[in-house]
């Protein structure tokens, strides 16, 4: 069971914080004396958004858009503010807008970009990326993006090429790296776990990056090394994180045959996704193995309640009437 991963929201990238020391009260008694100034509206937005007080944000990023229509940042302000309202009419309007007024301003046909692969239209998404390179060949998110469409289209060998024209102009592109390592991991290409750790050295409480190392470990049969890495995760990383317990208890109960400890690991994955309809069966499966078929039909039938029809789930209860009649 592989986590899935982001598609397009560069999460490595970091907004430019608020200053602590303004409030909106600070910010509204200054505009009150200063009420031309476009800055003072487009920081008391950005305060609004980080209270969560979305269309407060919105109003006050419009208002420094018409005081002062040549600056970048509020219109890449006013398009996220609506992609999180859901609307991305306005949210592309705004873009459209920016690029209109500011040509220049790369951030804005990136940001078309990822709206337009985000609904699958590639080739649309790609015409805004290539103009962006135009502008500047060394974009590091402008290959990103190109690598996710090639991704999509199942070019493997552009996107890889891509992602790492984007790290050779970004060392430190986690993004990149993960999808690098995911890439690599799906060829089972050994240079999935040397991208994965440079992602470590990037952020180091990453579960993608360990969780994938884990996995190529575990296809290539390594399953001490895999286990490490699947049991760092809950012990130092995130004890949450379900698709760690689910492999621990699939190494547990196929590889060492401890059907007791692959039993408690489902169960934690469970406990931490519940509709994990994956590990309810192999937990089923485990109480298989241990002679234990009431417990195994209930956890098939759990299985079935999550996923009608799930084959595997089906197949688990008629293995268990032919073998309550032997």
């Amino acid at each position: 069971m592989v986590a899935g991963l982001f598609s397009c929201n560069h999460s490595a990238e970091k907004k430019a914080p608020v200053k602590d020391s303004l409030t909106i009260e600070k910010l509204t008694a200054q505009i009150r004396t200063n009420p031309k100034n476009a800055e003072l509206f487009f920081q008391r937005s950005k305060l609004y958004h980080s209270k969560k007080q979305i269309t407060d944000a919105v109003n006050d990023a419009e208002i420094a858009v018409k005081l002062d229509s040549l600056k970048p940042d509020y219109y890449l302000a006013i398009s996220d503010y609506y992609l999180e309202q859901g609307k991305s009419g306005s949210s592309k309007s705004s873009l459209e807008k920016c690029i209109r007024l500011i040509p220049g301003t790369i951030a804005a046909y990136v940001k078309l970009a990822d709206i337009y692969f985000y609904v699958k239209d590639y080739q649309k998404s790609m015409d805004y990326l290539l103009k962006a390179q135009q502008i500047n060949k060394a974009n590091p998110e402008v290959y990103f993006t190109k690598a996710l469409i090639y991704k999509e289209m199942g070019d493997t060998a552009r996107a890889i090429d891509n992602l790492r024209t984007s790290i050779e102009n970004k060392s430190d592109y986690y993004d990149a790296y993960i999808e690098l390592g995911h890439l690599c991991l799906l060829k089972n290409d050994s240079l999935a776990v040397a991208y994965l750790e440079n992602a470590i050295n990037i952020l180091s409480g990453s579960t993608e990056a360990r969780y994938y190392i884990g996995l190529y470990y575990q296809q290539n049969g390594k399953y001490d090394k895999a286990f490490s890495y699947f049991n760092t995760i809950i012990t130092t990383v995130d004890k949450t994180y379900p698709y760690a317990y689910y492999n621990l208890g699939y190494i547990s109960m196929e590889v060492r045959h401890d059907y007791n400890a692959a039993i408690d690991y489902f169960t934690r994955a469970i406990e931490n996704k519940t509709n994990y309809y994956q590990a309810v069966y192999n937990r089923g499966l485990a109480y298989e193995m241990l002679k234990d078929y009431d417990q195994a039909a209930i956890n098939y039938k759990q299985a079935l309640n999550l996923l009608p029809n799930y084959n595997l789930a089906v197949a688990g209860l008629n293995r268990l009437d032919k073998k309550r009649k032997q």
